[in-house]
């Protein structure tokens, strides 16, 4: 018989899949001739652009945006399918109200789940946060650093970044396996002391694992976009500013390290600036700068050179 932590273990790694499936599409790693049975080379054994064959035309991009937008769709799915699992699971082993619970972390923990439990069961693929009353307050998971505060997403599409995006839910997936595979007493103190401590470790060294995703910025239903976050809260933007590119990045990863954000590499975050329209330069000494962005706060003498034609 499977057992309610075996079940939150599975949904999870259905998750982790999903995403990993998702990544491979987003990357060009797989293709629709993949799911079809059809690798990537044409079925009559003739090979694409140096084979012999043509190029990649519009038919292949459009069949693969398709293959794309259809991994996204697992990946909700998925979600929605470990909320659901996560919830019955927790229900099984604990059966009191999930606002009744006595330890801080673990009654976050199962309200945050009841809580995401209520906006997927109405509409799995556009879930809409439900909360009464006496669950508009903040939640916090210490162990894991996970937070939700419920005070103001009442109706409001359930997005991602409410709890820090899916590498913060994997965490939490992980905690609430942790419990549920702890003893059923809860009458005794030092075993609830015990079970905690115990939770704690186990989950403190999942967390060490390589994260599965570490480019998860642009993943389908609004995960947190790291560049975007960082540049609102830490830049400004303005045609007399520019930045070299060494320093924005290097305050890019640091911002990332305190907003416990996974950096996606240098190369990734250039596109992310040219794509949001920021023009990258080579000027004196052969340094490069990003035009039209500067730290905020950074000394005013940068926009004085770029206003007196300096270089």
């Amino acid at each position: 018989m499977v057992s309610p932590a075996q079940k939150i273990r599975l949904v999870r790694e259905n998750l982790a899949l999903a995403l990993a499936l998702w990544r491979a599409a987003k990357n060009g790693n797989i293709s629709h001739g993949d799911l079809i049975g059809q690798s990537a080379e044409s079925i009559d054994g003739h090979g694409r652009d140096g084979d012999g064959g043509s190029a990649p035309n519009a038919l292949d991009r459009v069949q693969e945006e398709r293959l794309t937008r259809r991994a996204g769709n697992q990946v909700r799915a998925s979600f929605a399918l470990s909320v659901i699992q996560t919830q019955q699971s927790l229900d099984l082993v604990f059966p009191a109200d999930p606002l009744d619970e006595e330890a801080p972390d673990l009654q976050a923990a199962r309200c945050a789940m009841y809580l995401m439990h209520n906006a997927v069961a109405g509409d799995m693929f556009s879930p809409v946060w439900e909360c009464s009353p006496r669950y508009r307050r903040f939640f916090e998971v210490r162990p894991i650093r996970f937070t939700l505060d419920a005070n103001e997403i009442q109706g409001r599409g359930l997005n991602w970044d409410h709890f820090g995006g899916l590498d913060k839910y994997l965490y939490l997936l992980d905690y609430c396996e942790a419990w549920a595979e702890q003893p059923r007493d809860r009458s005794d103190s030092r075993q609830s002391e015990s079970a905690t401590a115990a939770v704690t470790t186990k989950v403190i060294n999942s967390m060490r694992r390589p994260s599965l995703f570490p480019e998860i910025g642009d993943a389908p239903m609004g995960a947190t976009d790291s560049v975007e976050v960082f540049i609102s809260t830490r830049c400004e933007l303005g045609e007399a500013f520019r930045s070299t590119a060494k320093d924005l990045y290097a305050n890019y990863v640091g911002w990332c390290k305190e907003a416990e954000q996974q950096p996606i590499a240098q190369r990734s975050f250039g596109m992310r600036l040219t794509g949001l329209g920021l023009e990258r330069r080579r000027r004196g000494r052969g340094k490069h700068w990003w035009e039209g962005i500067r730290l905020a706060g950074a000394p005013e003498l940068m926009v004085t050179e770029r206003r007196n034609g300096a270089h």
